[in-house]
């Protein structure tokens, strides 16, 4: 793995535990967060998995 691999998935990583964006910008060493977002935070399979339950347990719901 190299160092920006980590970077990237230490922003993924965090980003899924719900870090403050605040603080994980100032730990990636960014002045926006937006630097942070757009180039370091992946959407994970298992995020995406976890987000397509939740819409779908919603509209069985009736919600």
């Amino acid at each position: 793995m190299t160092i920006y691999e980590f970077r990237h998935s230490f922003a993924t990583l965090m980003s899924e535990k719900g870090m403050d964006k605040d603080v994980l910008r100032e730990l990636m060493g960014h002045a926006k967060f937006e630097t942070t977002d757009f180039y370091y935070i992946q959407v994970s399979e298992e995020r995406k998995k976890k987000e397509f339950e939740r819409v779908n347990f919603k509209q069985f719901q009736g919600k």
